[in-house]
Order: C-alpha cells, then sequence, then structure tokens
C-alpha cells in the first residue's frame, strides 16, 4: 500500500517539478524516445481522440519509474507513471480501494479505473509486467480517464 501512495503522490507532485524546459528530439518517435527513459517495457498514449493530447513532458522520477501526462478535452490533467509491478504486489486487496470500479481491457492490458479517496484511479497491468497508474482530479470523468487508458500502446 505504501508503494502505491508513493507513487501516485509522486505522480501528482511530479508535474510541476518534472515539467520539461524543451521538448523531445521532433526526429525521435515519440514511442522511441519514451522507450530510452527507462529499461522496462515502456507505453506511451497513441491515437488519442480530438481534445486530448500529451503534453511532451516524459521524464524518470526514480531509477525505471516514468512519469508522464495528458491533458484531456476540459483542460484536466491525467497524470501517469509506469513502474515494473512490485513483487507479490496484492492487486485484489488494491482493487478492493476502488468505488464502483469499471474493469476493461485496454492495448496495453488489464485495467481497472474508479474513485480512490478523492481521486479517479486508473491502473493497468500489462503482459509485460509493467505497471501504468493513471491518476486525476476526481471531479473529472471517469470515461475521460478510460479513454486516456485505452490509449496506451508499448513503445518501440
Amino acid at each position: 500500500m505504501f508503494i502505491v501512495i508513493a507513487v501516485l503522490g509522486l505522480a501528482g507532485a511530479g508535474y510541476a517539478y518534472f515539467r520539461p524546459s524543451h521538448p523531445p528530439k521532433k526526429s525521435t518517435p515519440l514511442g522511441q524516445s519514451i522507450s530510452q527513459l527507462v529499461s522496462i517495457p515502456a507505453y506511451y498514449p497513441q491515437n488519442l481522440p480530438s481534445g486530448y493530447s500529451y503534453n511532451n513532458d516524459a521524464r524518470t522520477i526514480k531509477t525505471n519509474v516514468l512519469y508522464l501526462s495528458v491533458t484531456g478535452p476540459g483542460k484536466q490533467t491525467f497524470y501517469i507513471t509506469q513502474q515494473s509491478v512490485p513483487a507479490s504486489f496484492d492487486f485484489v486487496g488494491f482493487d478492493k480501494k476502488f468505488l464502483n470500479p469499471d474493469n476493461f481491457s485496454s492495448d496495453a492490458g488489464s485495467a481497472i479505473a474508479g474513485q480512490v479517496g478523492a481521486n479517479l484511479i486508473g491502473s493497468i497491468q500489462t503482459n509485460k509486467n509493467t505497471w501504468i497508474i493513471i491518476n486525476s482530479a476526481g471531479t473529472n470523468s471517469l470515461t475521460e480517464l478510460e479513454t486516456v487508458a485505452r490509449s496506451f500502446e508499448l513503445a518501440h
């Protein structure tokens, strides 16, 4: 549980601190530039619908913990972290923290989304042992969070 709280806190607080002073090189495809930041299988938002945009802010915040964000159509920010799935992590216990969870499949893997405390959280467990966590304000739409979650594809 401590790992989850720490990662979610880092995702929310990390945006302001790790916001880049310059965008990634234009000649490097987005997925490739993201995958070069960490040695774990990394995922990136691909084919986001109109009104959504990746913020060109991918950064490592700890060894093999990747941070990035997406802005939605209402200017809401979705803070995203990726890390290896912690050894013997209790996903069943974690999933019980969600109020009225929505379980779904995405291109990246098995996902759950819903209200956890004051925030909306999305959690994707990939088949490449990467855990993608999406965090946004509880006032945002679950549908919008799921739209972001469904956009993730493996970076090459």
